[in-house]
């Protein structure tokens, strides 16, 4: 059987990167055009739809429902970081602004995890990926701002750690990335990731899977 991976969106040179070395080590890339797709041409069939409305999400899952009809790696790779995002803790708070970035890191994902699940259960690897920032563990934060980013980004790893509790049992695994896209090229960080995306996870020998860490682009792991 084909190993399938599906990007919910190629919107940055990470996410190109991370798809060219998919396709590059045997995998079939499907993902969502999010502004980068055109980059991704020549290794990524692109399937569109319209994340806010449901019945594109359900065709879109049944096009690859029909064809290939599994999806062994899901990628979610929305990380919205809007440049107003500055407030600090004395600032008045741009409540839409929150809520806009909020609807980008967690409302959207959960809606495109739960209508993708099925295929995801007919896989064969069951590996379920997220993009995120270490800076949205609460040990980890060193921020003065960017609280909508960080908040956004702790809702999705409340839902992450809840998801998880649920499948694990059923063969599910979970991984939550920092790119470290300031420090790391596009293409370092998409190499980093695949291993860790494919990979799992032990320590001295110990299958760690039921364990939810962050983990960067440098190998390190935080605390939720």
């Amino acid at each position: 059987m084909e190993n399938i991976a599906f990007l919910t969106g190629i919107a940055n040179d990470f996410d190109v990167e991370l798809a060219r070395i998919l396709s590059e080590n045997g995998y079939k890339v499907y993902s969502r055009d999010t502004g980068k797709g055109a980059e991704a041409a020549g290794f990524v069939t692109i399937i569109n739809f319209d994340p806010d409305n449901s019945e594109s999400i359900g065709n879109a899952c049944q096009e690859l429902l029909n064809n290939p009809g599994h999806i062994d790696l899901y990628i979610e790779t929305a990380d919205c970081r809007l440049e107003d995002d500055k407030f600090a803790v004395f600032d008045d708070v741009d409540f839409d602004l929150i809520k806009l970035t909020y609807t980008e890191n967690v409302l959207r994902p959960i809606g495109i995890f739960e209508n993708f699940l099925p295929l995801i259960k007919k896989g064969s690897l069951k590996r379920c990926c997220f993009i995120t920032s270490a800076n949205a563990s609460i040990n980890q934060n060193t921020d003065t701002t960017g609280y909508a980013y960080n908040m956004s980004k702790a809702g999705l790893h409340n839902f992450l750690q809840i998801t998880k509790n649920k499948l694990v049992s059923q063969g599910f695994s979970f991984r939550a990335y920092d790119p470290s896209l300031s420090r790391l090229s596009a293409e370092k960080s998409g190499k980093s990731a695949y291993y860790y995306f494919i990979r799992r996870r032990g320590i001295e020998g110990r299958d760690d899977e039921p364990n939810l860490k962050i983990r960067d682009a440098f190998g390190r792991e935080y605390s939720w």
